[in-house]
């Protein structure tokens, strides 16, 4: 089964790079380009850890949650109408 197998390589080099940019980071703070501006630094070790989350099946409860926050969309926000709902999760 393609979906037990471990992350390669290539696969984590291609979501990191192909990753929303520009994006309100999630509630861990870590905006994605973190992740491609420290690639050479980072690789082996992201690698055993998703590979290791992905063996023990062992995911932390801060990874499974989220958070909305209401952004203002003008200046001088007035009703509800006037805010921008957003979701935030963790990049990693």
């Amino acid at each position: 089964m393609r979906l037990a197998e471990p992350v390669t390589l290539k696969e984590l080099r291609r979501a990191i790079y192909k990753g929303p940019r520009n994006k309100t980071p999630g509630a861990d703070g870590i905006v994605h380009e973190l992740y491609g501006q420290f690639w050479a630094v980072i690789t082996a070790d992201l690698l055993t850890v998703y590979n290791s989350l992905l063996r023990n099946r062992d995911l932390h409860s801060e990874q499974t949650l989220g958070a909305t926050v209401y952004a203002p969309k003008c200046q001088a926000p007035r009703n509800m109408n006037d805010y921008r709902p957003l979701s935030l999760f963790n990049t990693d």
